[in-house]
């Protein structure tokens, strides 16, 4: 995909997000700006007036489970944390 493709598909994906979830996958061989193509959807995104949360993962994070996480709520203001609702009862356990 190249820079005006990219481009378009990024418009289409922020106009749509108030009507539906939406996703960005970003694949191909090395070297071809996918690094280049993030940030700049990251950038227009937040332009926009989006909350962006956003992470990366190198080798050695991608094998631990929730090695990221803090990354990725980094800029999360406490009063986000503070408004969520407390847990709701034990944890599920069971069989599969």
């Amino acid at each position: 995909m190249g820079r005006p493709d990219h481009d378009r598909v990024m418009i289409e994906l922020l106009d749509g997000i108030p009507l539906a979830p939406s996703a960005l996958l970003i694949e191909g061989e090395p070297g071809i700006g996918k690094t280049t193509a993030w940030l700049s959807s990251i950038e227009e995104a937040r332009t926009r007036g989006f909350a962006v949360l956003s992470m990366r993962a190198d080798v050695a994070e991608s094998v631990a489970a929730y090695a990221g996480l803090g990354d990725l709520l980094r800029d999360v203001g406490e009063d986000v944390f503070d408004a969520l609702p407390p847990p709701s009862g034990a944890p599920l356990i069971g069989s599969c």
